[in-house]
């Protein structure tokens, strides 16, 4: 499978991209919103254990999660 992470005011979505002409969404998370500040996810990395690690810059903090499907 190919999958592509996109980022920012929505939170983290994967995207599978193994058909191009039919992307879907696999997987998602959205932190939780305190307040009315919607999150800025800005950085996205993920490491050798396919954690994937991203940044808040908007309401601060790092949220580490795991993506579990395929």
């Amino acid at each position: 499978m190919s999958a592509k992470a996109r980022w920012l005011y929505a939170g983290m979505r994967i995207t599978d991209i193994s058909d191009p002409d039919r992307p879907r969404e696999i997987g998602h998370f959205l932190p939780p919103l305190p307040g009315e500040a919607a999150p800025e996810i800005n950085d996205l990395y993920v490491d050798a254990n396919k954690l994937i690690y991203l940044t808040d810059r908007r309401n601060g903090g790092i949220y580490i999660v795991e993506y579990t499907g395929d």
